[in-house]
């Protein structure tokens, strides 16, 4: 094994990388006024015209003229677009909330300031200048697009009858790059969506034969002297709740953020405010064989979480429940980058199955991460975790993972250990590893998951133990570039699991056919047969389901996946029934100013096909956001899940005048019908207020 292992990673290290676009950026002396007016300073900016097609028709001329301007003063980076339209009427543009604008027009940028080629700061902005940022991960294994990262930046936008101007100020202390010297390179992008063709167009050239949209980036080079800043945020908060339980109370918290070097960040949190703003959308919680996974929300946990992720989920931040104090150092040194948490948990559960109700245990629990950069683009890491609690009880995981990529291949794994002392000590391992390709048409995954009965990660997000799980995907592509077939095509994924003794639980084949077409639409058809051992029964099961998303209008979006076929009822007497499940969504956009979002999730699991109903669950949420302005908003929450007969409401008013600094005013309760008459549970009134000091 550690021939081979030496084997693949010379063949990785003798592909060669391919060219790179590089543009020098011009620094100016007078700064342009963000407002979404066209000034006359933008004559001495760098100007790139020639952008190229992405999708749908591939290195095409693009269907609409776009100017990209970019110039840098000692504190800023600008840029700007002149998005021309030859029809403005059909440009998609909302006054809606801060990265709210998914349906809409956009223009954007990607930077990469220390040529990682696998993660990028993502910047992107609507018609009218409404912001997105991010981080692009080339590395992720499904959602590259991780929005959870917030900077402050300036940006305003305006429509123009020959289309629309969009500008923005991102201040180099809101970023991280190596500081030092007077040439500096970073990784850059520049796009721009239109939404109605289902267009991208790019000023880089970007090959779909090669994999991964960073790994392609262009460069920036910017000469002087500019720095990130060791710049110093503090944000206060007060805030408030009253419930059934409990009468007013007000309660301050504190953070604050400094940069302990121009790479290192210092983040400490006292009595942090983790209430979640909006609660969780309502999940089918009934004849599950395991938990539901819940998405993170608050800000402390959000902030530079990209670099905790590995591909076994050993840190899910959601188990830090109500923590009392925390502290966070994240950076880069060179080709290394690293992170640590430490909080003190007052909540801490053992089980996933408490993640929205919290535990009992006190705990102390700390977070560390170092990775360090191989080559460009790949990289290995180690990761532990460690939770004490009660008298003498700990759980502490550990390992190395890696993530080596050389033109479309790609070999990641991660291989970790777990000790757990309580009343007894048990340890376990766990392991993941996959090799895979994506090119222009074929793309392959092989790989395996192998988990221990004994491993115990208190702090992650662990399904199952006791597996040993082989599994493959196999896709390929077709580009007719049609307007009802832009691309798609077939895919197979195999997975065969074991126990850890080698008696096999699961088998299961999974088909698909996937099309886009023009309208932003896209559809997904499969079929799956599987094989599954439940309480020492055999089932064989059998489904079919469609996946869709589509926004062929700016008034409108729509989506959602529906499945039919064979389903376990898990109990001690497990029996194979017939199941009914789904989720549709649909947003829609009477004006500018207002969306309206309606979801339904639906389960019905029957004894037979045709047969007789054993449960039926069905949850109605509607969501209501009005904007007065790009920073004072009007939500209401309106959700109703049949199966518990339960009402759930929620009206919030909101100031956001940018990340750190907003004023929430709120409401929510439980409703139900009882003995003819409404009645009321868990009403609560909150507000929250916090300033952003920034130095």
């Amino acid at each position: 094994m550690k021939k081979i292992a030496i084997l693949i990673l010379v063949a990785f290290m003798l592909i060669a990388r391919e060219n790179t676009v590089r543009f020098e950026i011009p620094r100016i002396s007078i700064a342009p006024k963000i407002d979404g007016k066209i000034d006359e300073v933008y004559k001495s900016f760098l100007k790139l015209e020639k952008f190229q097609q992405v999708e749908p028709k591939y290195q095409a001329e693009p269907t609409q003229k776009t100017e990209f301007y970019i110039a840098y003063d000692s504190k800023n980076l600008y840029i700007a677009f002149k998005a021309y339209d030859t029809d403005p009427s059909k440009i998609r543009a909302s006054i809606t909330r801060r990265e709210d604008f998914m349906n809409d027009d956009i223009v954007g940028i990607l930077l990469d300031p220390f040529l990682s080629r696998v993660r990028a700061f993502l910047f992107m902005m609507n018609p009218y200048g409404i912001q997105a940022d991010g981080i692009h991960d080339d590395s992720a294994y499904m959602k590259q697009e991780d929005f959870s990262w917030d900077a402050l930046w300036y940006s305003r936008g305006k429509l123009y009858p020959w289309g629309y101007f969009v500008e923005a100020r991102i201040p180099f202390k809101s970023l991280r790059f190596p500081s030092g010297g007077n040439i500096h390179r970073w990784g850059f992008h520049s796009f721009r969506i239109i939404r109605r063709n289902s267009e991208i167009d790019s000023v880089v050239p970007i090959n779909r034969k090669v994999r991964g949209m960073v790994h392609q980036e262009g460069e920036i080079v910017i000469r002087g002297d500019i720095k990130p800043g060791l710049h110093l945020e503090m944000i206060p908060t007060l805030t408030g709740l009253r419930n059934d339980e409990q009468s007013f109370k007000p309660e301050f918290g504190f953070s604050f953020k400094n940069s302990i070097t121009s790479d290192i960040t210092l983040d400490l949190t006292y009595n942090p405010d983790f209430s979640q703003i909006e609660s969780d959308a309502g999940q089918i919680d009934i004849n599950q064989r395991y938990a539901l996974y819940y998405e993170e929300k608050r800000p402390f946990f959000l902030e530079a979480s990209e670099i905790f992720k590995t591909p076994i989920q050993i840190f899910y931040s959601r188990r830090i429940a109500k923590p009392e104090f925390g502290a966070k150092v994240t950076g880069r040194y060179g080709r290394s980058a690293f992170g640590f948490i430490s909080a003190y948990d007052t909540a801490s559960f053992e089980s996933l199955w408490n993640v929205t109700a919290g535990g009992e245990d006190r705990a102390y629990v700390n977070i560390g991460r170092f990775k360090y950069e191989v080559w460009k683009g790949s990289y290995l890491g180690l990761t532990f975790t460690d939770k004490r609690w009660g008298d003498g009880n700990y759980n502490s995981v550990g390992g190395i993972d890696g993530y080596l990529r050389k033109k479309n291949f790609v070999f990641a794994f991660q291989g970790v250990l777990s000790r757990t002392s309580r009343e007894e000590i048990k340890e376990g391992n766990a392991f993941e590893g996959n090799f895979s390709y994506g090119g222009e048409h074929f793309n392959f995954m092989i790989g395996s998951k192998l988990i221990s009965p004994e491993f115990d990660a208190q702090e992650g997000f662990i399904k199952r133990t006791d597996m040993r799980s082989y599994y493959s995907w196999l896709g390929y592509t077709f580009y007719p570039e049609k307007k009802f077939f832009i691309q798609g095509g077939p895919s197979v994924f195999l997975n065969y699991i074991t126990d850890w003794n080698g008696n096999k639980t699961d088998h299961s084949a999974r088909f698909s056919f996937r099309i886009r077409t023009a309208g932003n639409s896209f559809f997904s058809l499969f079929y799956s047969n599987s094989y599954e051992k439940y309480n020492e029964r055999d089932f064989t099961k059998s489904k079919i389901g469609l996946f869709f998303n589509s926004s062929p209008t700016k008034y409108m979006a729509f989506g959602g996946g529906v499945f039919l076929g064979d389903g376990i009822y898990y109990s001690n007497d497990p029996y194979l029934g017939f199941d009914r499940a789904g989720h549709l969504f649909a947003t829609f956009f009477p004006t500018k100013r207002l969306a309206i979002e309606s979801s339904y999730v639906f389960d019905y699991f029957y004894k037979t096909m045709g047969g007789d109903l054993v449960y039926k669950m069905n949850i109605f949420r509607n969501k209501l956001i009005y904007l007065f302005s790009r920073e004072f908003s009007l939500r209401a929450i309106w959700e109703y899940n049949d199966y518990y007969k339960n009402h759930y409401g929620s009206l919030l008013v909101a100031y956001e005048y940018s990340p750190g600094t907003v004023f929430y005013l709120g409401t929510s309760s439980n409703f139900y019908r009882e003995n003819g008459s409404w009645d009321s549970s868990n009403f609560t009134v909150f507000v929250k207020f916090s300033y952003l000091f920034r130095i």
